[in-house]
């Protein structure tokens, strides 16, 4: 091997090698490299519990809007989405039981499935905006809520 072409192959590797070196050092590498399994699973659990609450309240507006009869029909299948989500939350953190992923994939499933199923009430329950401002032209709205809270033994 020629000397020159021993010098272009010792300038390719510098150049590769301070690349890379230039590219491991970013600071969102950094940061991606401190991030540990708790941390993600102290974050996605906060990030949970705020989901957890967006749905809750959609669900009681949707209680409130739609008067305690129906919200009272609509229990059991709030309940057997709750049923679903645990189930395929469970499932998934099984297919990492040998490695530390598990917990951190059970979480972003549920904050995944809590997300979508208040995006479909979103979407798909639009109309009761319509029934509870026609209801607080009435005054029944709160009264439907709290015999709502009532019938489920709640304050």
């Amino acid at each position: 091997m020629s000397t020159l072409h021993q010098r272009w192959l010792a300038a390719v590797a510098a150049v590769l090698t301070v690349g890379a070196v230039a590219c491991s050092e970013r600071p969102r590498d950094a940061m991606a490299d401190t991030m540990t399994t708790p941390t993600m699973r102290r974050d996605l659990t906060s990030d949970l519990r705020a989901a957890e609450q967006a749905l809750q309240e959609l669900q009681d507006s949707v209680d409130a809007g739609l008067g305690p009869d129906l919200a009272i029909r609509l229990q059991p299948l709030r309940e057997e989405f709750v049923k679903y989500k645990k189930d395929q939350c469970e499932r998934l953190k099984a297919v990492f039981a040998d490695g530390t992923y598990g917990p951190v994939a059970e979480l972003e499933c549920l904050i995944h499935l809590t997300d979508s199923r208040r995006e479909f009430i979103e979407e798909h329950y639009d109309f009761v905006e319509k029934i509870r401002a026609s209801r607080r032209a009435k005054g029944s709205a709160s009264a439907s809520h709290r015999a709502l809270r009532n019938s489920k033994g709640q304050p």
